[in-house]
């Protein structure tokens, strides 16, 4: 589909009723770097035949709809208003990571109890174990660079919670995690100057997420010629070693 409308910079979600129809991406060094974006099959002009219907061509929606098609054969339909990753999985820092919510894994523990603490760190690895099969998979083109996750202090006090998070993570999750100094990070991953320390973990992956996005309706459209049905799409960085990174004020 021809783009109709130019990029609208001011579009606000908390304001404005819609993003727009058909609308091109933001100019941004995800979108100059990933290529053309692939090609839809036009707008929905009338009645259709799917199993499922997918709203939104995000990575949720274009991930489950490759998975119900690779998995369970199901026929699914991904509705995009604009562009496919034309939202937020086109516009992030390309960070994989395990995901932890508000609360820390040490605030987990004193909430719910450490055995909760670690069924909830178990989902979370299963989670980005689907994430990390996808960035390795040869057909996905998404530049993976699998060198960990750093959550970087600025401010000795930072520096102080993220060694007792670094135990627990050990001690309690069996997560093996470490602490490295202000030069380490400097000299090895990345040139923060206001840097105190780091938490480096082992888990973290970081891709370029609008190639991710593009991507993957080429593989759903491999598993169609295997004779299962394709997801179809209707429209209406890399840090220095590429190692992940958090940024913790002092707190």
């Amino acid at each position: 589909m021809s783009t109709s409308q130019p990029y609208y910079p001011h579009y606000d979600p908390l304001r404005d009723s819609s993003p727009g129809t058909a609308m091109d991406y933001p100019p941004s060094y995800w979108r100059f770097h990933a290529g053309e974006p692939p090609q839809d099959d036009g707008p929905v002009n009338g009645d259709m035949d799917a199993d499922v219907v997918l709203i939104g061509g995000g990575f949720t929606g274009l991930a489950t709809a490759m998975f119900l098609a690779r998995e369970y054969g199901i026929k699914a339909v991904v509705l995009e208003a604009n562009q496919i990753g034309w939202g937020c999985s086109g516009r992030n820092g390309g960070q994989g990571h395990l995901a932890w919510g508000r609360l820390s894994r040490s605030q987990w523990v004193r909430k719910w109890g450490a055995d909760v603490a670690r069924r909830l760190h178990a989902n979370s690895l299963e989670g980005f174990e689907v994430f990390q099969s996808m960035t390795e998979d040869p057909e996905i083109d998404c530049e993976p660079q699998n060198l960990g996750n750093l959550l970087i202090a600025h401010s000795k006090q930072a520096l102080d919670g993220l060694r007792k998070e670094s135990q627990l993570c050990n001690e309690v999750l069996g997560y093996k995690t470490r602490v490295i100094d202000r030069d380490t990070v400097l000299n090895q991953y990345v040139g923060d100057q206001e840097c105190h320390g780091a938490m480096l973990e082992p888990v973290g992956i970081a891709v370029q997420p609008l190639k991710l996005a593009y991507a993957t309706p080429g593989w759903r459209a491999g598993w169609a010629r295997k004779s299962i049905p394709e997801a179809r799409s209707r429209t209406g960085r890399q840090m220095a070693r590429s190692t992940t990174c958090k940024h913790r004020a002092g707190r």
